[in-house]
């Protein structure tokens, strides 16, 4: 048994050490904090190149007691990192659902939180608040990082430092693409077992998101027809906006001039300004891309076998054919054209997409010819 001296002692101490104790769970964290939830190489490279970029990051493991300590006290930015897709994230015990990562998400005051994990772009917009920002389709671990710190150091002002690692950002992004760098997906591998990146599925699915993709192509294609056709229809009555005047042969300034002279002073000359102070200029800015657009080019047409390339080349050929034959035709002539097209191209691409083994909708024509079965 204690002595009165003894409880009162302890008592003393424990009263002195409190404040210390309430300070320590109830102080503010502005630091950004970095969430992990396994250890694999995508999620240590992405953790590598994120606390490379911002030093005073603390990292914390998914589920332990310094992340439900901080979670409550951060102000700060968040940032998750795993391997996930629409269902969830992989942690070590299994998968953090969407609906236990929006549990996270409410409970924190985080005013930025990003999901560095594949097709995370569901989960984060279920979050009404608009502070959650996710990816959509797969993403590579080291590029979703330098995103993520790009938009803190925006968020925080830093305005210098968010261009030097956009240029970082983009000379890793020509790496890639040129293979001196690995791809490093962030998809999760436990729903998806057929794919190690966490992409695909054993067998052939047509999933949801590429149904919607067909349709999507579908419908841009039919605006892109009807724009042909009103600018057709209204051609005679823009080219009257402007009148030609025999002496000195002069142009009234009308609309369509005023329209065009914004745009080249708020649009181009701002875009102008940005490609300066990043690339050095509009030249320098296409001789930076013009490897990667090639190597992206490449990458495509050396997964096509020889019936992939007479598929492609024969719809090219067609469509360049239709539009030769049709160039004096009729404005509606062209309008049915053009939405025959984007019919064919979307059957095209949901056709593809059907036969392949991953979740994820082809982006181009060529992308869905060349990912035939795969």
């Amino acid at each position: 048994m204690y002595s009165r001296y003894q409880i009162m002692v302890i008592s003393i101490c424990l009263a002195l050490a409190a404040p210390g104790f309430v300070t320590a769970f109830a102080t503010p964290i502005a630091n950004p904090i970095v969430v992990t939830f396994q250890d694999t190489h995508a999620e240590r490279a992405a953790l590598d190149t994120f606390q490379g970029e911002i030093s005073n990051a603390i990292t914390v493991e998914y589920g332990s007691i310094q992340y439900n300590l901080m979670k409550m006290r951060s102000i700060g930015p968040m940032v998750f990192i795993g391997h996930g897709n629409d269902n969830g994230i992989e942690d070590k015990a299994g998968v953090v659902s969407a609906e236990q990562m929006q549990t996270e998400i409410q409970t924190t005051a985080a005013p930025q939180i990003f999901l560095l994990a594949c097709d995370s772009d569901e989960i984060a917009s279920m979050d009404k608040s608009g502070r959650t920002h996710g990816y959509n389709y797969m993403v590579d671990a080291e590029l979703a990082a330098y995103d993520a710190v790009i938009r803190i150091k925006l968020f925080y002002g830093q305005i210098e430092s968010a261009i030097d690692t956009f240029n970082t950002f983009r000379e890793v992004l020509t790496s890639k693409f040129t293979g001196e760098r690995e791809i490093l997906w962030m998809g999760l591998s436990m729903l998806d077992p057929g794919d190690p990146t966490g992409g695909g599925t054993p067998e052939p699915v047509f999933s949801t998101r590429e149904k919607l993709n067909a349709i999507r192509v579908f419908v841009l294609g039919c605006v892109f027809a009807l724009i042909g056709f009103g600018i057709e229809v209204a051609k005679d009555k823009l080219i009257e906006a402007v009148t030609i005047e025999c002496a000195g042969i002069t142009m009234q300034s009308s609309k369509l001039v005023q329209v065009f002279n914004y745009v080249n002073d708020y649009g181009i000359g701002t875009l102008g300004q940005a490609v300066n102070g990043i690339y050095g200029g509009w030249g320098d800015m296409a001789t930076d891309w013009l490897d990667t657009s090639v190597n992206c080019l490449k990458t495509w047409t050396d997964r096509m076998t020889a019936g992939e390339w007479a598929a492609f080349i024969a719809i090219i050929a067609l469509e360049i054919v239709v539009v030769i034959l049709t160039a004096g035709s009729e404005a509606w002539v062209r309008l049915v054209a053009g939405i025959g097209f984007a019919a064919l191209e979307a059957a095209t691409i949901a056709i593809c997409d059907a036969h392949d083994s991953n979740y994820y909708p082809a982006s181009t024509l060529m992308d869905a010819i060349s990912g035939w079965d795969t």
